[in-house]
């Protein structure tokens, strides 16, 4: 794997693990069109990750966790960052890889759009306009379950002394997609970070309405997280168990990534009423996952999103970071209730 990206990109969580080592999986994963729902894959994992442009000690995000997830992701690859490219460089010997996935998220950048997502003549939300390289790599070949051997090589490495239990529901062989245990349902919070918070009234009645619905529905589990207070281990584990992931834009919700997919399995995201960001967005649909965004009292899914053309640039865009972003918890309550309960008991 050859990343072509620069440190403000490698060195965060999200752009790390959800864009650059996703995209470059993703490519590569094309190899295999017979990947299997339990992660099966004749594909070997990649010799080296390079990072040509890249200093050894600044490609660590600040929660450490990309260092975590490629070695958990990848335990025989090796790194190679901007000293051992300029080590190669000073040989003046040329270097021959008989396959390189090149990622370049610029590039991806410009083959995708400058006007972002678009609407079609139907309402429904153009794809022609996604500059992600998640994206652009969508478009090639792939098994609907591309992702599962990721996923399955982070969340065993992190089950730890647990791996064994793991290994044996694998064998199991319970039919892929289908949820045969109670639901989890995970509410990362950002009160503490002051910066994209729900307005405290509407975090508070949020969190009622939750646990309210954990004493309605036996077996139920609610939790509600700031996830800097868990160790890494910790982090994936939750949401390798969750079927619901809750809460306002930002980097907890990388954690979707972990998470099993099911005909349940779902992403509910808020943010302030006219912004709106895709990164979850495809990320999520990318995997098999149901992502909603959530506007105050209303929900929206793909394809009817938001015509990006038409509300701020993100940059440009107050609201996006505001620290009152309204949520009516009611509204949050039944759209969870949509997701997990088969209509005649919810009625």
């Amino acid at each position: 794997f050859l990343c072509n990206d620069e440190e403000s990109v490698i060195s965060d969580y999200y752009h790390f693990t959800a864009e650059t080592l996703f995209s470059l999986w993703r490519t590569y994963s094309s190899l295999d069109t017979s990947i299997s729902p339990y992660g099966e894959t004749r594909l070997p994992q990649p010799r080296r990750f390079i990072a040509p442009h890249i200093p050894t000690s600044r490609w660590r995000d600040y929660a450490n966790l990309n260092q975590y997830i490629l070695h958990a992701a990848f335990p025989s690859t090796g790194l190679e960052f901007q000293g051992d490219w300029e080590d190669r460089a000073e040989t003046l010997r040329p270097y021959f890889f008989d396959r390189v996935v090149l990622g370049d998220r610029n590039a991806a950048r410009i083959a995708g759009s400058a006007k972002g997502r678009t609407n079609n003549n139907n309402g429904k939300a153009g794809e022609e306009g996604i500059d992600k390289a998640v994206f652009q790599a969508d478009k090639m070949l792939k098994s609907p379950h591309w992702w599962m051997p990721i996923r399955n090589n982070v969340v065993t490495f992190a089950a730890g002394e647990d791996a064994d239990a793991l290994v044996r529901a694998k064998k199991k062989r319970q039919e892929p997609g289908l949820t045969t245990t109670p639901p989890v349902i995970t509410y990362v919070t950002r009160q503490q970070w002051g910066k994209r918070m729900l307005r405290d009234s509407d975090h508070a009645a949020l969190v009622d309405k939750l646990h309210e619905l954990k004493r309605d529905n036996e077996g139920w589990e609610v939790n509600v997280v700031q996830l800097e207070e868990l160790s890494r281990e910790e982090q994936i584990r939750l949401a390798a168990k969750t079927t619901v992931l809750l809460g306002v834009h930002g980097a907890g919700l990388t954690s979707l990534l972990w998470m099993q997919p099911t005909n349940q399995t779902t992403v509910v995201e808020f943010l302030a009423p006219g912004s709106f960001s895709e990164d979850f967005e495809v990320v999520a649909r990318m995997v098999g996952i149901k992502h909603f965004t959530v506007w105050g009292d209303k929900s929206m899914t793909y394809p009817s999103l938001p015509d990006k053309s038409k509300l701020p640039a993100r940059g440009r865009s107050l609201e996006f970071d505001s620290n009152d972003i309204p949520l009516n918890a009611d509204a949050v309550v039944a759209l969870i209730k949509r997701q997990l309960l088969p209509a005649e008991e919810e009625a």
